[in-house]
Protein backbone atom coordinates (compact mmCIF):
# COMPACT_ATOMS: atom_id res chain seq x y z
CA UNK A 1 0.00 0.00 0.00
CA UNK A 2 0.95 3.24 -0.40
CA UNK A 3 3.01 4.66 3.00
CA UNK A 4 1.43 8.62 2.50
CA UNK A 5 -2.51 7.50 1.74
CA UNK A 6 -3.02 3.41 2.66
CA UNK A 7 -4.09 2.72 -0.48
CA UNK A 8 -3.57 -0.31 -2.46
CA UNK A 9 -0.93 -0.36 -4.68
CA UNK A 10 -2.44 -2.71 -8.00
CA UNK A 11 0.65 -4.61 -10.44
CA UNK A 12 3.55 -3.82 -8.19
CA UNK A 13 6.49 -6.05 -9.22
CA UNK A 14 6.70 -8.74 -6.05
CA UNK A 15 10.19 -10.72 -6.58
CA UNK A 16 12.54 -13.29 -4.89
CA UNK A 17 15.50 -11.52 -4.13
CA UNK A 18 18.24 -13.69 -6.38
CA UNK A 19 15.94 -15.33 -8.43
CA UNK A 20 13.27 -15.21 -11.12
CA UNK A 21 10.44 -16.25 -8.74
CA UNK A 22 7.95 -13.73 -8.09
CA UNK A 23 4.42 -12.23 -8.51
CA UNK A 24 2.23 -9.23 -9.06
CA UNK A 25 -0.17 -7.89 -6.71
CA UNK A 26 -4.08 -7.40 -7.53
CA UNK A 27 -6.08 -4.55 -7.90
CA UNK A 28 -6.55 -4.63 -4.49
CA UNK A 29 -2.58 -4.22 -3.45
CA UNK A 30 -2.78 -8.18 -2.24
CA UNK A 31 -0.75 -11.14 -3.75
CA UNK A 32 0.57 -14.79 -2.48
CA UNK A 33 3.64 -16.54 -2.76
CA UNK A 34 4.69 -19.59 -2.01
CA UNK A 35 8.29 -19.74 -0.25
CA UNK A 36 10.21 -22.07 1.73
CA UNK A 37 11.42 -20.61 4.68
CA UNK A 38 12.56 -17.08 5.32
CA UNK A 39 13.59 -15.41 1.79
CA UNK A 40 14.17 -11.79 0.76
CA UNK A 41 11.34 -9.84 -1.60
CA UNK A 42 11.57 -6.91 -3.60
CA UNK A 43 8.70 -4.84 -4.54
CA UNK A 44 9.01 -2.28 -7.32
CA UNK A 45 6.39 -0.24 -8.95
CA UNK A 46 6.73 2.72 -11.29
CA UNK A 47 6.27 5.99 -9.35
CA UNK A 48 7.40 4.24 -6.04
CA UNK A 49 10.57 4.23 -4.23
CA UNK A 50 11.64 0.22 -4.68
CA UNK A 51 11.41 -1.93 -1.15
CA UNK A 52 13.15 -5.21 0.42
CA UNK A 53 11.42 -6.88 3.21
CA UNK A 54 12.55 -10.02 4.59
CA UNK A 55 9.57 -12.78 5.00
CA UNK A 56 9.60 -13.28 8.71
CA UNK A 57 5.87 -14.05 9.19
CA UNK A 58 3.03 -15.58 7.10
CA UNK A 59 1.31 -12.13 6.40
CA UNK A 60 3.62 -8.68 5.40
CA UNK A 61 1.94 -5.59 5.47
CA UNK A 62 3.91 -3.63 2.56
CA UNK A 63 4.29 0.36 2.39
CA UNK A 64 5.91 1.95 -0.87
CA UNK A 65 6.98 5.62 -0.75
CA UNK A 66 5.96 7.19 -3.61
CA UNK A 67 8.74 8.82 -5.57
CA UNK A 68 8.33 12.64 -7.00
CA UNK A 69 7.13 13.00 -10.41
CA UNK A 70 8.53 15.72 -12.43
CA UNK A 71 6.11 17.04 -14.58
CA UNK A 72 7.14 18.22 -18.55
CA UNK A 73 6.89 21.94 -17.57
CA UNK A 74 9.07 22.36 -14.74
CA UNK A 75 11.82 19.48 -16.35
CA UNK A 76 14.77 21.50 -16.91
CA UNK A 77 16.80 19.41 -20.01
CA UNK A 78 19.74 20.77 -22.03
CA UNK A 79 17.22 20.72 -25.10
CA UNK A 80 14.07 19.90 -25.91
CA UNK A 81 12.74 16.55 -24.99
CA UNK A 82 11.40 14.75 -28.49
CA UNK A 83 8.72 12.69 -27.44
CA UNK A 84 8.89 10.77 -30.65
CA UNK A 85 12.62 10.37 -30.80
CA UNK A 86 12.46 8.54 -27.39
CA UNK A 87 9.64 6.11 -28.13
CA UNK A 88 11.85 5.47 -31.15
CA UNK A 89 14.80 4.94 -29.43
CA UNK A 90 13.12 2.56 -27.14
CA UNK A 91 12.01 0.18 -29.66
CA UNK A 92 15.17 0.55 -31.37
CA UNK A 93 16.55 -0.81 -28.64
CA UNK A 94 14.69 -3.78 -27.47
CA UNK A 95 17.59 -6.50 -28.60
CA UNK A 96 20.06 -4.63 -25.49
CA UNK A 97 17.06 -4.09 -23.12
CA UNK A 98 15.73 -7.95 -22.98
CA UNK A 99 16.64 -11.13 -23.57
CA UNK A 100 17.66 -12.24 -26.93
CA UNK A 101 18.23 -16.13 -26.27
CA UNK A 102 15.67 -18.79 -26.05
CA UNK A 103 14.36 -18.63 -22.48
CA UNK A 104 11.39 -20.38 -20.70
CA UNK A 105 8.83 -18.26 -18.36
CA UNK A 106 6.20 -19.71 -16.52
CA UNK A 107 2.71 -18.24 -15.92
CA UNK A 108 -0.11 -17.73 -14.08
CA UNK A 109 -3.58 -17.20 -15.99
CA UNK A 110 -6.82 -15.60 -14.55
CA UNK A 111 -9.75 -14.94 -17.37
CA UNK A 112 -13.04 -13.85 -15.91
CA UNK A 113 -16.10 -12.53 -18.02
CA UNK A 114 -19.22 -10.92 -16.19
CA UNK A 115 -22.95 -10.18 -17.73
CA UNK A 116 -23.95 -6.66 -15.59
CA UNK A 117 -22.06 -7.66 -12.39
CA UNK A 118 -22.73 -11.35 -12.86
CA UNK A 119 -20.00 -13.59 -13.10
CA UNK A 120 -20.69 -15.91 -15.75
CA UNK A 121 -16.89 -17.76 -16.75
CA UNK A 122 -13.69 -18.05 -14.54
CA UNK A 123 -10.81 -19.53 -15.83
CA UNK A 124 -7.52 -20.10 -13.95
CA UNK A 125 -4.23 -21.84 -14.98
CA UNK A 126 -0.94 -22.55 -15.06
CA UNK A 127 0.95 -21.92 -18.62
CA UNK A 128 4.54 -22.53 -19.82
CA UNK A 129 5.53 -20.10 -22.74
CA UNK A 130 8.75 -21.16 -24.52
CA UNK A 131 10.18 -18.45 -26.52
CA UNK A 132 12.66 -19.80 -28.99
CA UNK A 133 13.70 -16.63 -30.20
CA UNK A 134 13.84 -14.66 -26.88
CA UNK A 135 13.40 -10.87 -28.04
CA UNK A 136 15.87 -11.13 -30.74
CA UNK A 137 13.03 -10.25 -33.51
CA UNK A 138 9.64 -8.96 -33.44
CA UNK A 139 6.83 -11.30 -33.67
CA UNK A 140 3.48 -10.68 -35.79
CA UNK A 141 1.96 -13.16 -33.64
CA UNK A 142 1.71 -15.08 -30.92
CA UNK A 143 2.22 -18.99 -31.36
CA UNK A 144 4.34 -18.62 -34.14
CA UNK A 145 7.94 -18.69 -32.54
CA UNK A 146 6.85 -19.80 -29.11
CA UNK A 147 5.83 -22.99 -27.90
CA UNK A 148 2.54 -22.83 -25.27
CA UNK A 149 1.30 -25.19 -23.35
CA UNK A 150 -1.22 -25.14 -20.42
CA UNK A 151 0.11 -27.22 -17.36
CA UNK A 152 -3.14 -27.33 -14.94
CA UNK A 153 -6.38 -25.41 -15.50
CA UNK A 154 -9.63 -25.23 -12.89
CA UNK A 155 -12.99 -23.57 -14.73
CA UNK A 156 -16.29 -22.69 -14.61
CA UNK A 157 -19.13 -23.59 -16.92
CA UNK A 158 -19.50 -20.77 -19.61
CA UNK A 159 -23.26 -19.26 -18.48
CA UNK A 160 -22.48 -15.74 -20.26
CA UNK A 161 -24.59 -14.46 -23.31
CA UNK A 162 -21.75 -14.80 -25.15
CA UNK A 163 -20.73 -17.77 -24.95
CA UNK A 164 -20.58 -19.53 -28.29
CA UNK A 165 -18.12 -16.57 -29.28
CA UNK A 166 -15.65 -17.54 -26.77
CA UNK A 167 -12.60 -19.04 -26.96
CA UNK A 168 -11.97 -21.59 -24.71
CA UNK A 169 -8.87 -20.14 -23.72
CA UNK A 170 -6.88 -17.18 -24.60
CA UNK A 171 -3.06 -17.41 -23.74
CA UNK A 172 -2.15 -16.12 -27.34
CA UNK A 173 -4.31 -12.90 -26.85
CA UNK A 174 -2.86 -11.59 -23.88
CA UNK A 175 0.46 -12.80 -24.42
CA UNK A 176 0.04 -10.61 -27.59
CA UNK A 177 -0.51 -6.91 -24.54
CA UNK A 178 3.46 -7.68 -24.59
CA UNK A 179 4.10 -4.76 -27.28
CA UNK A 180 8.07 -5.37 -26.81
CA UNK A 181 7.56 -8.92 -28.37
CA UNK A 182 4.56 -8.36 -30.63
CA UNK A 183 3.81 -6.03 -33.16
CA UNK A 184 1.84 -6.02 -36.50
CA UNK A 185 3.18 -7.06 -39.93
CA UNK A 186 2.05 -4.54 -42.25
CA UNK A 187 0.94 -1.00 -41.88
CA UNK A 188 -2.81 -0.35 -42.25
CA UNK A 189 -4.96 2.72 -43.41
CA UNK A 190 -7.46 1.78 -40.38
CA UNK A 191 -6.85 -0.07 -37.29
CA UNK A 192 -9.71 -2.78 -36.35
CA UNK A 193 -10.88 -2.26 -32.71
CA UNK A 194 -10.67 -6.49 -32.46
CA UNK A 195 -7.13 -6.70 -33.38
CA UNK A 196 -5.29 -8.03 -30.35
CA UNK A 197 -1.65 -6.73 -31.23
CA UNK A 198 -0.03 -3.51 -31.23
CA UNK A 199 0.33 -1.41 -34.12
CA UNK A 200 2.30 1.38 -32.24
CA UNK A 201 5.90 0.28 -34.19
CA UNK A 202 4.33 -0.84 -36.94
CA UNK A 203 2.72 2.60 -38.02
CA UNK A 204 4.78 4.98 -35.94
CA UNK A 205 4.62 7.75 -38.45
CA UNK A 206 0.78 7.80 -37.21
CA UNK A 207 0.78 8.83 -33.90
CA UNK A 208 1.32 12.04 -31.77
CA UNK A 209 3.77 11.46 -29.24
CA UNK A 210 4.08 13.89 -25.85
CA UNK A 211 6.70 14.09 -23.00
CA UNK A 212 4.36 14.10 -19.77
CA UNK A 213 7.72 14.08 -17.12
CA UNK A 214 9.58 12.01 -15.37
CA UNK A 215 8.95 9.62 -12.58
CA UNK A 216 11.43 6.65 -11.26
CA UNK A 217 11.13 2.67 -11.84
CA UNK A 218 13.37 0.70 -9.45
CA UNK A 219 15.59 3.10 -8.88
CA UNK A 220 16.02 4.89 -12.55
CA UNK A 221 14.75 7.52 -13.68
CA UNK A 222 11.36 7.20 -16.04
CA UNK A 223 10.25 8.94 -19.52
CA UNK A 224 6.47 9.33 -19.68
CA UNK A 225 5.59 8.87 -22.98
CA UNK A 226 1.82 9.61 -23.81
CA UNK A 227 0.44 8.87 -27.49
CA UNK A 228 -2.56 8.95 -29.63
CA UNK A 229 -3.24 7.37 -32.75
CA UNK A 230 -4.06 10.51 -35.43
CA UNK A 231 -5.89 8.67 -37.47
CA UNK A 232 -9.67 8.69 -35.56
CA UNK A 233 -11.89 8.46 -38.49
CA UNK A 234 -12.58 7.67 -42.05
CA UNK A 235 -14.49 9.84 -45.13
CA UNK A 236 -17.43 7.95 -46.65
CA UNK A 237 -18.30 8.03 -50.10
CA UNK A 238 -21.35 10.43 -48.87
CA UNK A 239 -18.75 12.95 -47.21
CA UNK A 240 -19.61 11.58 -43.71
CA UNK A 241 -17.41 11.03 -41.46
CA UNK A 242 -17.43 6.96 -39.94
CA UNK A 243 -16.14 6.81 -36.62
CA UNK A 244 -13.18 4.14 -36.36
CA UNK A 245 -11.34 2.79 -33.54
CA UNK A 246 -9.54 5.70 -31.03
CA UNK A 247 -6.20 4.97 -29.87
CA UNK A 248 -4.54 6.15 -26.40
CA UNK A 249 -1.45 5.35 -24.24
CA UNK A 250 1.58 6.06 -22.32
CA UNK A 251 4.92 4.55 -22.50
CA UNK A 252 7.41 4.24 -19.64
CA UNK A 253 10.86 4.63 -20.80
CA UNK A 254 13.93 4.49 -18.86
CA UNK A 255 16.18 7.71 -19.36
CA UNK A 256 19.82 5.54 -19.42
CA UNK A 257 19.08 2.59 -21.47
CA UNK A 258 15.45 3.43 -23.00
CA UNK A 259 13.83 0.03 -21.87
CA UNK A 260 10.08 0.10 -21.60
CA UNK A 261 9.17 -0.60 -18.46
CA UNK A 262 5.53 -0.05 -18.64
CA UNK A 263 2.63 0.48 -21.08
CA UNK A 264 -0.97 1.54 -20.57
CA UNK A 265 -3.33 1.77 -23.52
CA UNK A 266 -6.85 2.23 -24.25
CA UNK A 267 -8.81 1.53 -27.61
CA UNK A 268 -12.05 2.72 -27.97
CA UNK A 269 -14.77 1.87 -30.45
CA UNK A 270 -18.18 3.81 -30.03
CA UNK A 271 -19.02 2.72 -26.94
CA UNK A 272 -16.71 -0.53 -26.39
CA UNK A 273 -12.86 -0.09 -25.29
CA UNK A 274 -10.27 -2.62 -24.31
CA UNK A 275 -7.69 -1.32 -21.88
CA UNK A 276 -4.50 -3.05 -21.54
CA UNK A 277 -1.23 -2.96 -19.60
CA UNK A 278 1.90 -4.92 -19.39
CA UNK A 279 4.66 -4.43 -16.89
CA UNK A 280 8.34 -5.30 -17.13
CA UNK A 281 11.13 -6.45 -14.49
CA UNK A 282 14.13 -6.81 -14.87
CA UNK A 283 16.44 -10.21 -14.20
CA UNK A 284 20.14 -10.05 -14.92
CA UNK A 285 20.23 -6.77 -16.36
CA UNK A 286 17.61 -8.06 -18.51
CA UNK A 287 13.89 -7.09 -18.83
CA UNK A 288 10.93 -9.69 -18.71
CA UNK A 289 7.20 -9.55 -18.84
CA UNK A 290 5.95 -9.82 -14.85
CA UNK A 291 2.18 -8.44 -15.71
CA UNK A 292 0.18 -8.40 -18.80
CA UNK A 293 -3.69 -7.16 -17.81
CA UNK A 294 -6.57 -7.06 -20.58
CA UNK A 295 -10.12 -5.62 -19.66
CA UNK A 296 -13.05 -4.73 -21.83
CA UNK A 297 -16.62 -3.78 -22.13
CA UNK A 298 -19.33 -3.97 -24.74
CA UNK A 299 -22.48 -1.82 -22.87
CA UNK A 300 -24.57 -2.22 -25.59
CA UNK A 301 -24.50 -5.70 -24.39
CA UNK A 302 -23.75 -5.36 -20.91
CA UNK A 303 -20.66 -7.65 -21.01
CA UNK A 304 -17.23 -7.42 -19.89
CA UNK A 305 -13.80 -9.34 -19.40
CA UNK A 306 -10.63 -9.86 -17.91
CA UNK A 307 -7.51 -11.40 -18.46
CA UNK A 308 -4.39 -11.31 -16.50
CA UNK A 309 -1.40 -13.12 -17.04
CA UNK A 310 1.57 -13.35 -14.44
CA UNK A 311 5.27 -14.05 -14.33
CA UNK A 312 5.73 -16.98 -11.85
CA UNK A 313 9.33 -17.69 -12.53
CA UNK A 314 11.94 -17.74 -15.29
CA UNK A 315 14.13 -19.97 -17.03
CA UNK A 316 17.11 -19.05 -19.01
CA UNK A 317 19.42 -21.81 -18.67
CA UNK A 318 18.45 -25.68 -18.15
CA UNK A 319 15.05 -25.71 -19.04
CA UNK A 320 12.77 -28.83 -20.48
CA UNK A 321 12.42 -27.88 -24.07
CA UNK A 322 8.99 -28.80 -25.53
CA UNK A 323 6.33 -28.52 -28.62
CA UNK A 324 2.64 -27.17 -28.09
CA UNK A 325 0.28 -24.80 -28.92
CA UNK A 326 -2.56 -23.12 -27.43
CA UNK A 327 -4.89 -26.25 -26.52
CA UNK A 328 -8.45 -26.60 -27.73
CA UNK A 329 -11.59 -27.53 -25.76
CA UNK A 330 -10.68 -31.01 -26.55
CA UNK A 331 -7.36 -30.91 -25.43
CA UNK A 332 -8.43 -29.02 -22.40
CA UNK A 333 -10.68 -31.39 -21.17
CA UNK A 334 -8.67 -33.91 -20.74
CA UNK A 335 -6.19 -31.95 -18.13
CA UNK A 336 -6.81 -33.72 -15.14
CA UNK A 337 -7.89 -31.47 -12.01
CA UNK A 338 -4.87 -31.92 -9.10
CA UNK A 339 -6.66 -30.17 -6.06
CA UNK A 340 -3.26 -30.73 -4.47
CA UNK A 341 -1.49 -28.37 -6.52
CA UNK A 342 -3.80 -25.90 -6.51
CA UNK A 343 -3.83 -26.03 -2.53
CA UNK A 344 0.03 -25.36 -2.89
CA UNK A 345 -0.08 -23.00 -5.47
CA UNK A 346 -2.76 -20.12 -4.77
CA UNK A 347 -2.16 -16.82 -6.86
Amino acid sequence: MTQKTGQPIPFASVGIVGTSKGTSSNLNGQFTLSTSGSVSLKITCVGYESKEVSTTSNVLLIQLKPSTTQLSQVVIFNKPVNAAKIAYKAFASIRKNYFVEPFLQNFFYRHYCKDDSVYGRLIEAFVDVWKEKGYRSVQHKAGNDEQIRVTQIRRSLDNTKMAQGHEPISVKNILQADIVGYQTAEKSEHVSFYTDVSNLKTDFENYFFDFKGITTYDGEDVFQINYTYKKDSALTTSGRHLVSTEINGSLYITTHTYAIVKTEEVKKYGANHIRTSTYYRKYNDRYYPYHLVRDGANPLAAHSFHIDLTSVEIQTNSFEKFVGHEQGQEELLKIPYDSTFWSNNAI
